[in-house]
């Protein structure tokens, strides 16, 4: 993880996210329970703690499950270079309903609702993938 943040932190800049699968978190979130001590907080915030966290932060950055990212990877992110780009309203396609329309041998009307656009980057250097995490 150390690399990926020396990789990803260019003028000033830095990772801001770290997006893994839930068995990666959860293999993150054991160390990390491993090595905290709670002495310090009352006895509230130990139970708290002590009952798992939604987030680990490294280096004051977020660590974060999510079901959708594919197994054994991780993504580093800087969301400051990170955009969604949505085609111009002149295309027609940008959330325009198609019209209700009847399907063959149903008794129903369905109408579709489009939408154009990419998600992109603009500084690819601030940005890193691992594979093949924690696979055995």
């Amino acid at each position: 993880m150390g690399n990926a943040f020396a990789a990803c932190t260019h003028g000033g800049g830095q990772p801001n996210l770290v997006i893994v699968p839930h068995a990666v978190f959860n293999i993150v979130e054991g160390i990390a329970i491993a090595q905290q001590k709670f002495e310090m907080l009352n006895k509230r915030s130990q139970v708290l703690a002590q009952n798992g966290f939604p987030v680990i932060q490294y280096r004051g950055v977020p660590i974060v499950a999510d079901e959708f990212c594919p197994a054994y990877q991780c993504y580093v992110l800087n969301t400051k270079y990170l955009s969604l780009y949505v085609h111009s309203r002149s295309t027609g396609s940008n959330f325009r309903f198609t019209g209700f329309k009847e399907p063959t041998n149903q008794l129903a009307r369905v109408g579709q609702i489009t939408w154009k656009g990419q998600m992109g980057i603009t500084n690819r250097r601030m940005f890193y993938k691992f594979t093949s995490l924690g696979a055995s």
